[in-house]
């Protein structure tokens, strides 16, 4: 996987809790809520609002095309 060279905070909150979505475990997904936490810390809530937005759309558009390829297997 290759390396992400992240810019700023809120690069690194979206990229936080995106792992954390996808995490492994549940333990691994804790620590990624607790880095995504103490980023979010130094960003205005405008910031985080947008973010946590743009990650909804993106897993509803998965779950979009998930369906739409399920629905062609059967």
């Amino acid at each position: 996987m290759p390396k992400t060279k992240l810019t700023n905070d809120y690069e690194a909150y979206n990229l936080a809790l995106r792992l954390a979505i996808t995490a492994p475990t549940e333990e691994k997904s804790q620590e990624c809520i607790a880095i995504a936490e103490s980023i979010g810390q130094r960003l205005p809530e405008s910031f985080k609002e947008k973010c946590r937005k743009t990650i909804e759309q993106a897993l509803q558009e998965v779950a979009q095309w998930q369906n739409k390829t399920q629905d062609k297997n059967y």
